[in-house]
């Protein structure tokens, strides 16, 4: 599977291997990036609602959920165009996390103000979130899409805390703490 996703994915570079992290630059072309921004507008950002039982909030952004699929409640689609764009993000994802189409969620879209955040957090669900369990398991991978760029010390960045990473020197051993820069149309695994 490795040497299949390298070669799909080129330009495709491990981050981590422990946890597997995976950047894949340019996974989505400019036109997709703006056309999903324009299919978040339209459809409209809330402010999201605090986490169930979360002394305080974890993320203070404002999202919207993009569904593909028409019988899905959050269907955005407003062209056969735009259907066709999310459905072949979604089997792209597919093929880079090796796990089947059928397993992804609704694209969730966020779009964050300055000061605002997202805090610490596992992306697996806890045993007590069984109605998030009840929806389709447990998850096994996220993918996360960046639409627009932030230039270095604009902020934004996603931190993996807890990760070694493997950008190392004989100058600079490894460090702990992996952090990315969003760039319109990175994906990273």
């Amino acid at each position: 599977a490795t040497l299949f996703l390298f070669w799909r994915f080129p330009r495709a570079m491990w981050l981590c291997k422990r946890p597997r992290i995976i950047s894949f630059p340019n996974f989505l072309s400019r036109e997709e990036c703006s056309r999903i921004i324009r299919l978040a507008q339209r459809k409209g950002l809330e402010p999201d609602s605090p986490v169930a039982d979360s002394p305080q909030s974890i993320r203070t952004s404002s999202c919207c959920w993009l569904a593909y699929h028409p019988q899905e409640q959050d269907y955005a689609c407003q062209t056969t165009q735009d259907e066709r764009m999310l459905k072949s993000i979604a089997e792209r994802i597919s093929i880079a996390s090796c796990l089947p189409e059928d397993h992804g969620e609704t694209f969730q879209v966020l779009n964050y103000a300055p000061g605002q955040y997202y805090r610490p957090h596992p992306d697996y669900f806890m045993k007590h979130q069984k109605e998030e369990m009840a929806m389709g398991g447990q998850r096994l991978a996220t993918m996360l899409l960046y639409l627009t760029d932030v230039p270095e010390g604009g902020g934004g960045e996603t931190n993996f805390p807890m990760v070694r990473s493997n950008n190392k020197t004989e100058q600079h051993p490894p460090t702990k703490g992996l952090r990315i820069r969003p760039q319109g149309g990175l994906g990273v695994l």
